[in-house]
């Protein structure tokens, strides 16, 4: 029994190690990256490749007010990503995320026609109680790994949602400073950024 628990807790140390080399390397790249779009490719790419043969398919949505997600970034799909969702999403099943800040694992029992995924993980990614986006992953990897997945995926989300929402302060205040606060419309500052 001692070399078995051994064995795990140097299994555990390895997979944590492992776990940080990626988050810092992830954080470097997202740091890296000044609009939404590429944050969400990076990320999908650097899940991607810790993952490759755990992610079927992935999804990223910036949160919207007043219409529809975006759609940003996908990896996997051969046909149309978007309507491949819209279906998950009419499904009466679908269950609403569980918390706005930790991933939430559901089986993916019923999507059978769609994937060979074995469970969905939806991410929202919060920053300050501000939900930005959410990330949809058809999960097909072992059970047992779906912890470690999910403990990378709270930690990749919350990195890129910290840099998602300085993106979209930084871009708050280039639109206020472009805008008269009074009447609503542009004012010279914006004239002074169009003409040379």
């Amino acid at each position: 029994k001692d070399m078995q628990e051994a064995k795990k807790e140097k299994t555990f140390l390895f997979l944590k190690e492992a776990e940080n080399q990626f988050i810092d390397r992830l954080t470097a790249e997202i740091d890296a990256r000044s609009n939404a779009r590429d944050i969400a490719e990076t990320l999908l790419r650097g899940l991607n490749a810790e993952f490759p043969n755990s992610v079927e398919f992935a999804l990223f949505f910036s949160a919207t007010t007043g219409q529809e997600n975006l759609l940003l970034s996908h990896i996997g799909f051969t046909s149309n990503p978007v309507e491949v969702y819209r279906g998950l999403a009419v499904m009466s099943s679908m269950p609403e995320l569980e918390s706005e800040t930790e991933c939430t694992i559901i089986d993916a029992h019923e999507i059978r026609e769609i994937t060979t995924a074995k469970q969905l993980i939806l991410c929202p990614l919060t920053h300050l109680q501000k939900r930005l986006a959410t990330l949809v992953i058809f999960f097909r990897g072992q059970p047992q790994s779906l912890e470690h997945i999910r403990r990378v995926l709270n930690r990749a989300a919350a990195v890129s949602a910290k840099t998602l929402f300085h993106i979209a302060v930084y871009e708050e205040h280039i639109e206020s400073a472009r805008t008269d606060q009074l009447t609503g419309y542009r004012n010279k500052t914006y004239l002074s950024h169009l003409l040379p």
